[in-house]
C-alpha cells in the first residue's frame, strides 16, 4: 500500500511559521536570562576594575601618594558601587526581519562624561587650606596634562612636612611641573576603567550566550 503526502503550504509560509516559533522561544529565553546575566556581569566588572594596576596602586601605592588621596579604600569602594549600581542589563526585543532574527541584550554602565562619579564627594578631597582636589577627574580625564606647576612629588617626606597619605609630599620646584604619572594617565575614552572593561568584553558575551542557551527550548 502506498501512502501519498501532499504539502499544502509553500516554503515561504513554512519559513515564516518556523521563524515565529524561534522568535517566541528566543525572546522568552532572553527575558529569563536578564537577571542572572546581570548579576554575573556585575561580579565580572567588579573583579576587572579591582584587579587593575591603578586600583591597586590607589590602595597604599605610589599613585595614592602622588594624588594625595586620603581614605582611598573607602572612596574607591563608594565610587565602584556607583558604577555597579548604574550597570543595567536589559532585553532588546527579538524581531523578525526577512529571513533573519535580531535581538539580544543591551548594557549600560558609565555616563559618557563620567558625571555619575565625578560629582560624588568621594571623587575629591579638601586640603587643610580649603582647596578642593578633584583627584578622580585628574586620573580619568586629564591625560598627561600639567596639573600643578613649580612643584614636584617626592616619596621622601622632609622633617616638618605633613603627608595626607604618609607616602609622599609635593615640594616646591621652580620650573618643574606635575601631572598624573604617564603609565596611569587616562582620558575620557581611554582610562583604567575603560581598559578594564575592554579586557572582559569577550567574557561578557559568553555569559549572555551561555545563559540564553540554558533557557532556549
Amino acid at each position: 500500500m502506498k501512502i501519498g503526502l501532499k504539502i499544502l503550504e509553500n516554503d515561504t509560509t513554512i519559513q515564516k511559521r518556523a521563524l515565529k516559533l524561534i522568535k517566541g522561544a528566543l525572546d522568552s529565553a532572553i527575558k529569563r536570562s536578564v537577571s542572572v546575566a546581570s548579576t554575573e556581569i556585575k561580579s565580572l566588572v567588579r573583579r576587572a576594575i579591582v584587579s587593575s594596576d591603578e586600583y591597586r596602586e590607589l590602595l597604599g601605592g605610589e599613585l595614592q601618594a602622588e594624588l594625595g588621596v586620603p581614605d582611598s579604600a573607602t572612596r574607591l569602594d563608594y565610587i565602584l558601587q556607583i558604577w555597579l549600581n548604574s550597570l543595567t542589563v536589559s532585553r532588546k526585543p527579538v524581531r523578525i526581519s526577512g529571513s533573519s532574527i535580531t535581538g539580544g541584550f543591551s548594557i549600560f554602565m558609565i555616563r559618557e562624561d563620567w558625571s555619575d562619579v565625578l560629582g560624588s564627594s568621594a571623587a575629591q578631597y579638601v586640603t587643610i587650606k580649603g582647596k578642593s582636589m578633584p583627584w578622580l577627574e585628574w586620573l580619568l580625564l586629564a591625560g598627561d596634562a600639567t596639573i600643578i606647576t613649580d612643584y614636584t612629588f617626592s616619596a621622601n617626606i622632609p622633617r616638618g612636612f605633613n603627608s595626607r597619605t604618609g607616602g609622599g609630599v609635593m615640594l616646591e620646584a621652580p620650573q618643574r611641573r606635575w601631572s598624573v604619572p604617564r603609565q596611569h594617565a587616562g582620558t575620557a575614552a581611554d582610562n583604567f576603567v575603560t581598559r578594564s572593561l575592554y579586557g572582559i568584553g569577550e567574557q561578557i558575551g559568553k555569559i549572555m550566550q551561555r545563559e540564553v542557551q540554558k533557557r532556549f527550548k
